[in-house]
């Protein structure tokens, strides 16, 4: 199914799932055919992250110059005159959609499955949109 997530979204989905917290960092035995979407997913997301971090980080260093940022004890600080257009361009990477095929999970997939909350969060963007969940 073709999901659209922001990068945002993305970044976060990766972090609650590299967590500690993660089902991915339990010792539970998950079936394999579930661990195949969610490592497929993973890959797939993952490669959207390192674009993401690219982008990031050719952002972080135009800002990042002698003329547009301040060194000091607390690191980098963005003068005040270009923290506009920083904070601009950080925005629009973050906001932009993509368009992505998802291995989705049925409800009736998962249901026999043990998650805590936080764990169940982290697959919140797998689940497919016909699910009877209740909410």
């Amino acid at each position: 199914m073709t999901k659209t997530l922001t990068n945002y979204q993305i970044v976060e989905i990766l972090r609650k799932l590299n967590s500690p917290e993660s089902f991915l960092h339990s010792q539970t035995k998950y079936p394999v055919s579930f661990l195949w979407k969610v490592n497929g997913n993973i890959k797939k997301l993952s490669a959207i992250n390192d674009r993401i971090a690219e982008e990031e980080q050719r952002i972080n260093g135009e800002y990042s110059t002698e003329e547009r940022a301040i060194t000091d004890e607390h690191g980098v600080r963005i003068k005040e005159e270009y923290q506009e257009g920083f904070v601009k361009e950080k925005t629009e990477l973050f906001s932009i959609e993509n368009n992505i095929e998802i291995d989705t999970l049925a409800f009736a997939d998962i249901e026999h499955l043990e998650f805590s909350p936080a764990e169940f969060g982290s697959l919140e963007f797998m689940l497919d949109d016909g699910c009877d969940i209740i909410e």
